[in-house]
Protein backbone atom coordinates (compact mmCIF):
# COMPACT_ATOMS: atom_id res chain seq x y z
CA UNK A 1 0.00 0.00 0.00
CA UNK A 2 1.45 3.54 -0.79
CA UNK A 3 1.47 5.92 2.03
CA UNK A 4 1.70 9.67 2.34
CA UNK A 5 1.67 11.85 5.43
CA UNK A 6 0.75 15.02 5.53
CA UNK A 7 0.96 18.23 8.11
CA UNK A 8 -0.70 21.41 8.19
CA UNK A 9 1.88 24.20 9.31
CA UNK A 10 2.45 27.95 9.38
CA UNK A 11 6.04 29.74 8.55
CA UNK A 12 6.96 30.38 11.98
CA UNK A 13 7.11 34.07 12.60
CA UNK A 14 6.54 36.22 15.68
CA UNK A 15 2.50 37.26 15.88
CA UNK A 16 1.89 33.98 13.36
CA UNK A 17 2.10 31.05 15.52
CA UNK A 18 2.09 30.07 18.82
CA UNK A 19 0.29 33.56 20.05
CA UNK A 20 -1.44 32.20 23.09
CA UNK A 21 1.67 31.30 24.56
CA UNK A 22 2.60 35.32 25.04
CA UNK A 23 2.44 36.08 27.88
CA UNK A 24 4.72 34.74 29.34
CA UNK A 25 6.82 34.19 26.41
CA UNK A 26 7.63 36.86 23.86
CA UNK A 27 6.19 36.70 20.48
CA UNK A 28 9.61 35.74 18.71
CA UNK A 29 9.99 33.12 21.79
CA UNK A 30 6.85 31.74 20.88
CA UNK A 31 7.57 31.39 16.83
CA UNK A 32 10.85 29.60 17.67
CA UNK A 33 9.55 27.17 19.61
CA UNK A 34 6.92 26.55 16.99
CA UNK A 35 9.93 26.18 15.05
CA UNK A 36 11.18 23.47 17.06
CA UNK A 37 8.08 21.78 17.47
CA UNK A 38 7.96 21.20 13.46
CA UNK A 39 10.90 20.46 13.24
CA UNK A 40 10.44 17.68 15.53
CA UNK A 41 7.25 16.97 13.91
CA UNK A 42 8.44 16.50 10.52
CA UNK A 43 11.20 14.43 11.92
CA UNK A 44 8.42 11.92 13.36
CA UNK A 45 6.69 11.91 9.99
CA UNK A 46 10.23 10.99 7.69
CA UNK A 47 10.48 7.88 10.73
CA UNK A 48 6.81 6.52 9.97
CA UNK A 49 6.79 4.15 7.18
CA UNK A 50 5.14 6.55 4.91
CA UNK A 51 5.84 7.11 0.50
CA UNK A 52 5.89 10.37 1.05
CA UNK A 53 6.06 13.57 3.35
CA UNK A 54 4.40 16.81 2.79
CA UNK A 55 4.22 19.82 4.93
CA UNK A 56 1.19 22.01 3.85
CA UNK A 57 0.94 25.77 4.62
CA UNK A 58 -0.70 29.19 3.55
CA UNK A 59 1.20 30.62 0.36
CA UNK A 60 1.94 34.05 1.73
CA UNK A 61 5.14 36.09 0.72
CA UNK A 62 7.93 34.00 1.70
CA UNK A 63 6.24 31.16 3.59
CA UNK A 64 7.30 28.24 1.27
CA UNK A 65 11.14 29.83 0.78
CA UNK A 66 11.79 29.77 4.77
CA UNK A 67 10.09 26.60 5.16
CA UNK A 68 12.88 24.98 2.98
CA UNK A 69 15.28 26.62 5.13
CA UNK A 70 14.37 24.88 8.17
CA UNK A 71 13.18 21.52 6.73
CA UNK A 72 14.59 18.17 5.09
CA UNK A 73 15.16 18.25 1.57
CA UNK A 74 12.94 15.73 0.88
CA UNK A 75 9.78 16.54 2.41
CA UNK A 76 7.45 17.92 -0.45
CA UNK A 77 6.45 21.46 0.41
CA UNK A 78 2.75 22.22 -1.06
CA UNK A 79 1.41 26.16 -0.49
CA UNK A 80 -1.97 26.59 -0.40
CA UNK A 81 -4.31 29.28 -1.11
CA UNK A 82 -6.61 29.24 1.68
CA UNK A 83 -5.59 30.63 5.40
CA UNK A 84 -8.22 28.20 7.37
CA UNK A 85 -7.51 24.20 9.03
CA UNK A 86 -10.31 22.87 7.01
CA UNK A 87 -9.12 24.03 3.60
CA UNK A 88 -5.48 23.12 4.24
CA UNK A 89 -6.85 19.30 5.32
CA UNK A 90 -9.34 18.93 3.04
CA UNK A 91 -6.99 19.73 0.79
CA UNK A 92 -3.98 17.75 1.61
CA UNK A 93 -7.01 14.45 1.33
CA UNK A 94 -8.00 15.06 -2.05
CA UNK A 95 -4.53 15.59 -3.25
CA UNK A 96 -3.08 12.63 -2.01
CA UNK A 97 -5.66 10.39 -2.61
CA UNK A 98 -6.47 11.59 -6.06
CA UNK A 99 -2.62 10.94 -6.72
CA UNK A 100 -3.21 7.47 -6.01
CA UNK A 101 -2.01 7.06 -2.44
CA UNK A 102 -3.99 4.46 -0.34
CA UNK A 103 -3.20 5.17 2.59
CA UNK A 104 -3.22 9.42 3.92
CA UNK A 105 -2.61 10.47 7.86
CA UNK A 106 -2.27 13.89 8.71
CA UNK A 107 -0.98 14.63 12.15
CA UNK A 108 -0.20 18.33 14.03
CA UNK A 109 2.83 20.57 14.09
CA UNK A 110 2.89 21.14 17.54
CA UNK A 111 2.50 18.00 19.37
CA UNK A 112 6.18 17.14 19.45
CA UNK A 113 6.09 14.52 21.51
CA UNK A 114 3.93 12.33 19.53
CA UNK A 115 4.41 8.58 19.40
CA UNK A 116 5.60 6.86 16.29
CA UNK A 117 3.66 3.98 17.50
CA UNK A 118 0.56 6.20 17.15
CA UNK A 119 0.75 6.44 13.35
CA UNK A 120 1.74 2.70 12.91
CA UNK A 121 -1.62 2.30 14.94
CA UNK A 122 -3.26 4.63 12.09
CA UNK A 123 -1.70 2.76 9.31
CA UNK A 124 -2.83 -0.64 10.85
CA UNK A 125 -6.37 0.74 11.27
CA UNK A 126 -6.92 1.93 7.87
CA UNK A 127 -6.92 -2.09 6.94
CA UNK A 128 -10.27 -2.41 8.34
CA UNK A 129 -11.54 0.86 8.76
CA UNK A 130 -12.64 3.79 6.66
CA UNK A 131 -10.90 6.69 9.13
CA UNK A 132 -8.29 7.02 11.90
CA UNK A 133 -8.66 9.44 14.16
CA UNK A 134 -6.66 10.62 17.63
CA UNK A 135 -8.09 13.23 19.72
CA UNK A 136 -6.42 15.60 21.99
CA UNK A 137 -7.19 16.71 25.19
CA UNK A 138 -8.75 20.20 24.44
CA UNK A 139 -11.24 18.17 22.04
CA UNK A 140 -9.71 18.70 18.90
CA UNK A 141 -7.50 16.02 17.17
CA UNK A 142 -3.52 15.50 16.68
CA UNK A 143 -4.16 12.61 14.00
CA UNK A 144 -6.59 11.79 10.83
CA UNK A 145 -6.45 8.75 8.62
CA UNK A 146 -8.55 7.83 5.81
CA UNK A 147 -8.21 5.39 2.26
CA UNK A 148 -10.84 7.46 0.43
CA UNK A 149 -12.11 11.65 0.27
CA UNK A 150 -14.39 11.99 2.88
CA UNK A 151 -14.97 16.43 2.14
CA UNK A 152 -17.88 15.79 4.69
CA UNK A 153 -16.05 15.26 8.00
CA UNK A 154 -14.65 18.88 7.31
CA UNK A 155 -17.66 20.74 6.64
CA UNK A 156 -19.57 22.96 9.27
CA UNK A 157 -16.88 21.93 12.18
CA UNK A 158 -16.15 25.18 14.51
CA UNK A 159 -12.47 24.86 13.61
CA UNK A 160 -10.46 25.98 17.11
CA UNK A 161 -12.59 24.66 19.42
CA UNK A 162 -13.27 22.11 21.54
CA UNK A 163 -16.15 20.53 19.32
CA UNK A 164 -13.99 19.69 16.60
CA UNK A 165 -13.68 15.97 17.59
CA UNK A 166 -17.34 15.55 18.63
CA UNK A 167 -18.28 17.14 14.73
CA UNK A 168 -15.88 15.44 12.92
CA UNK A 169 -17.18 11.84 14.46
CA UNK A 170 -20.88 13.16 13.95
CA UNK A 171 -19.88 13.78 10.46
CA UNK A 172 -18.38 10.61 10.09
CA UNK A 173 -21.57 8.62 11.85
CA UNK A 174 -23.65 10.66 9.26
CA UNK A 175 -21.42 8.73 6.29
CA UNK A 176 -21.31 6.12 7.67
CA UNK A 177 -18.10 5.30 7.90
CA UNK A 178 -16.20 2.88 10.14
CA UNK A 179 -14.28 4.56 12.50
CA UNK A 180 -11.39 3.43 15.07
CA UNK A 181 -10.41 5.92 17.49
CA UNK A 182 -6.80 5.99 19.27
CA UNK A 183 -5.30 7.06 22.41
CA UNK A 184 -5.86 10.58 22.79
CA UNK A 185 -2.48 13.28 22.69
CA UNK A 186 -2.33 16.81 23.26
CA UNK A 187 -1.19 20.04 20.87
CA UNK A 188 0.89 22.33 22.65
CA UNK A 189 -1.10 26.25 22.69
CA UNK A 190 -1.50 27.15 26.44
CA UNK A 191 0.95 27.50 28.94
CA UNK A 192 -0.89 24.54 30.55
CA UNK A 193 -0.15 22.24 27.88
CA UNK A 194 3.46 23.84 27.87
CA UNK A 195 3.73 22.57 31.80
CA UNK A 196 2.58 19.69 30.32
CA UNK A 197 5.04 19.53 27.59
CA UNK A 198 8.45 19.96 29.88
CA UNK A 199 7.25 17.40 32.58
CA UNK A 200 6.92 14.64 29.81
CA UNK A 201 9.99 15.34 28.41
CA UNK A 202 11.59 14.81 31.42
CA UNK A 203 10.70 10.99 31.78
CA UNK A 204 10.73 10.26 28.05
CA UNK A 205 13.91 9.45 26.37
CA UNK A 206 16.55 12.16 25.13
CA UNK A 207 16.29 10.89 21.39
CA UNK A 208 12.26 12.24 21.87
CA UNK A 209 11.40 15.91 20.26
CA UNK A 210 15.07 17.08 20.49
CA UNK A 211 14.92 20.60 18.53
CA UNK A 212 12.06 21.39 21.63
CA UNK A 213 14.08 19.95 24.21
CA UNK A 214 16.89 22.79 22.59
CA UNK A 215 14.27 25.49 22.51
CA UNK A 216 12.99 24.85 25.88
CA UNK A 217 16.27 24.97 27.30
CA UNK A 218 16.61 28.81 27.29
CA UNK A 219 13.02 29.50 27.93
CA UNK A 220 11.87 29.81 31.84
CA UNK A 221 7.88 30.72 33.29
CA UNK A 222 5.81 30.80 36.09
Amino acid sequence: MRRALFLPAKAPRPGRTKTRLSPPLSLEQAADLYRAFLQDCVALALDAGSDRVTVRFPSDDGAERELASLLPPTVCLQPEAVDDLGGILEGGFRRLLGEGFERVVVIGSDNPTLSPALVEAAWRGLDDHDVVIAPTADGGYCLLGMTRHHPALFERITWSTDAVYRETLERARQQGLRVLTLPEGYDVDTVAELDRLRADLATLPPSVAPATRQALAGLSWP
